[in-house]
């Protein structure tokens, strides 16, 4: 069986297999279609509101901005899958998103379970659960770049995080009374998360770095050009320091692409 660091592998040789490949690879393109019409809906926030059933839509252009943007990482990832679903690393990203959403926005609203299945359910019949064991190679040799990069970009989301929660839990603003901080919270943990396993060498790495620097920069512009002064922001100052984190995460992905693969990945070439 052949592998490469973007998932191109050899199929499942049993019936049972093909069968089981079948299975989810239908669930992940459904799955990543129902996450598609939610970034349609939401990316759009800072320039059109596709949502008017929501009241205080206008006053969380910033909230919807970010969920949609985040978002976009479930449709690509997904997508992804469906192509080849042997890119392990964004079958673990997709994982821990899951559990991200499921800790943070739970408490909040069990309704959420409903929304929160669409992407378990894939998860679960994804049929190279065994090839998450190769987790450890897919670290050393990989550069200091995009290593640094998503360790200070995760940082910061993460205190972004731990600063919307509070805000939820006690909060009476109208953002609070939507969930969006919980929201709010639950995304930016997923992109920090996002930002660190992109880092790695893991089989898919290129496309959860050029997708990460994509979020990035949508919300470093729209947080500069449009949504500066809406509720939860990041600003000019901080919509400023997105762009160079996106341009960053694109540069790594650019250089990645053009540098040798680590020594433990090579040697999982054949197997």
């Amino acid at each position: 069986m052949s592998t490469s660091s973007d998932g191109l592998t050899a199929g499942p040789t049993t019936n049972r297999g093909r069968i089981r490949l079948v299975v989810f690879r239908v669930l992940a393109a459904l799955a990543g279609s129902f996450f598609l019409v939610a970034v349609v809906l939401a990316v759009p926030a800072p320039w059109v509101l596709l949502q008017p059933e929501d009241p205080n839509a206008a006053e969380n252009r910033w909230f919807l901005t970010v969920a949609g943007s985040v978002d976009a990482i479930a449709v690509v990832v997904f997508f992804a899958l469906v192509q080849r679903p042997r890119r392990t690393l964004l079958f673990v990203e997709m994982s821990a998103a899951a559990v991200i959403a499921a800790v943070i926005i739970l408490p909040f609203g069990l309704f959420f379970a409903a929304i929160l299945a669409v992407a378990v359910v894939p998860l679960v019949a994804y049929p190279y659960w065994r090839d998450v064991r190769a987790f450890p190679s897919w670290w050393p040799g990989v550069p200091r770049l995009p290593v640094i990069l998503a360790g200070l970009a995760g940082v910061a989301l993460l205190v972004t995080a731990a600063l919307a929660l509070p805000r939820q839990i006690g909060g009476t603003d109208p953002a609070a009374q939507a969930n969006w901080w919980s929201d709010y919270a639950e995304h930016a943990t997923i992109l920090a998360v996002a930002g660190v396993l992109a880092a790695s060498r893991g089989p898919g790495w290129r496309i959860l770095r050029y997708t990460c620097a994509a979020v990035w920069l949508y919300l470093g512009f729209g947080a500069t050009l449009v949504l500066s002064h809406h509720t939860g922001s990041w600003g000019y100052i901080g919509g400023s320091a997105a762009i160079f984190v996106g341009l960053g995460f694109a540069l790594a992905a650019w250089r990645g692409a053009e540098e040798r693969e680590p020594r433990s990945m090579r040697s999982r070439v054949t197997s």
